[in-house]
């Protein structure tokens, strides 16, 4: 195959959409040599601020000077970047050759009953890469929950880190913050160790602590009262922990209790030898797409469920931003009443729009549970109408992250 045929073979599996359970890929990787098992990681689950977390580890250790990478769901612009190493996306050619090299063997277990979903062609696709490019260590992102992510087919990970937990994917991951923290705190193994974004709900953080008494797991918490932030404005964060200066480019300050999260992952490495300006240098040169991104004048966040939405809302008014039009598309199965009512306060206008996705929200639904909004099924339209009506002003764009992608794609 060559890439574009790869690309289109990944996709089609699409159509069995998610299934969670560690079955299939256990017995795809059993079939192509259980690569996964000759790396390290530090695996990383949560509700929000997986990405950002996984971004400032990869940029840490590259800084630190091991061959990084990094595996995140899912992309903006091109989805090569979801496969990573030292901060350089997947090759075409070795996207193709690597797909090639597996398809096979997923097409037989799907011919036998055992469907091999997306996800799971594309984790073994990374873990194939990763080990044939010898990784030192590899961030990976977990794409649902934990408990049967495909990602949790590895074993005990060097650090297992928590980010932070809140209400979504309800349907599949249980109502409660309780029930939701059980399924993600499964990434927590014995022989490892566990970092905790250092701001969770008491009911997240009493089932961490329990599964890391379980398992017998250190637990590693930032201590908040070493921690002084300076400032968070459009430039980023500048803050100083444990009497060391930071500044990150990210924005909100959200991204401040990643950082620290992230900081507590890499020094958490008892292998690795990481310094001081390593972490400085990671810390300031990371960079993730559509997180408080600004391109001339349109922001481009990923916030998608209430907790999200309420971070996004309070980052805008520490940065003294009140965006002129909010463009806002979301999935069926969010909160989006809840979720939208966050963010509306932030915001002067509010057009709905539609995203090419099975599971989309029509906009003229999102719009009938927000007083005055104008629904524009066409997201392109909508940017335009958006334009229309605040000129040079501020533009929002959120709700989804594939919103987020093909607003990128047609405007970036």
């Amino acid at each position: 195959m060559n890439y574009t045929e790869a690309l289109e073979y990944t996709h089609s599996l699409s159509r069995f959409g998610w299934i969670l359970g560690l079955d299939r890929i256990g017995m795809l990787l059993d079939r192509v040599g259980n690569p996964q098992k000759n790396l390290k990681f530090i695996h990383i689950a949560g509700t929000n601020g997986k990405g950002s977390a996984a971004a400032y580890c990869a940029s840490i250790l590259q800084k630190a000077g091991y061959r990084t990478g990094i595996y995140t769901s899912p992309y903006i612009l091109d989805f090569r970047e979801r496969i990573r190493i030292d901060g350089g996306m997947i090759a075409e050619e070795d996207y193709a050759a690597v797909a090639s090299a597996i398809k096979s063997h997923a097409d037989r277990l799907t011919e036998s009953g055992h469907l091999i979903t997306e996800f799971e062609f594309v984790t073994a696709a990374a873990f194939y890469y990763f080990n044939q490019m010898d990784c030192d260590i590899v961030c990976l992102e977990v794409g649902l929950g934990g408990r049967y992510d495909a990602t949790n087919i590895i074993g005990p990970p060097e650090v297992a880190v928590i980010t932070k937990i809140s209400l979504d994917h309800t349907d599949v991951l249980g109502d409660t913050i309780t029930k939701i923290a059980a399924e993600k705190a499964q990434i927590i193994k014995p022989g490892s160790v566990c970092v905790s974004y250092p701001m969770q709900e008491q009911a997240a953080m009493d089932v961490i602590a329990e599964r890391c008494s379980e398992t017998d797991v250190r637990l590693i918490l930032p201590d908040l009262s070493l921690l002084d932030i300076q400032e968070t404005t459009t430039d980023g964060c500048r803050f100083s922990y444990e009497g060391i200066s930071y500044h990150t480019p990210l924005r909100g300050e959200f991204q401040i209790y990643n950082a620290l999260t992230a900081i507590g992952a890499v020094t958490a490495l008892d292998s690795y030898t990481v310094s001081p300006q390593n972490i400085i240098d990671g810390i300031g040169g990371v960079y993730i797409p559509a997180r408080l991104e600004i391109i001339g004048n349109i922001i481009l966040d990923s916030a998608h469920n209430p907790d999200g939405m309420k971070a996004l809302a309070d980052a805008l008014a520490k940065m003294k931003i009140s965006p002129d039009v909010l463009v806002i598309g979301m999935l069926a199965d969010k909160n989006y009443a809840e979720s939208a009512g966050n963010i509306l306060p932030s915001c002067k206008r509010v057009i709905t729009t539609a995203i090419d996705h099975p599971r989309e929200l029509p906009p003229d639904r999102l719009a009938a549970v927000i007083p005055g909004a104008i629904s524009v099924p066409c997201n392109t339209e909508a940017i335009k109408r958006a334009k229309e009506l605040c000129g040079d002003g501020m533009i929002l764009v959120c709700g989804s992250m594939m919103l987020v992608s093909e607003i990128c794609r047609n405007h970036g």
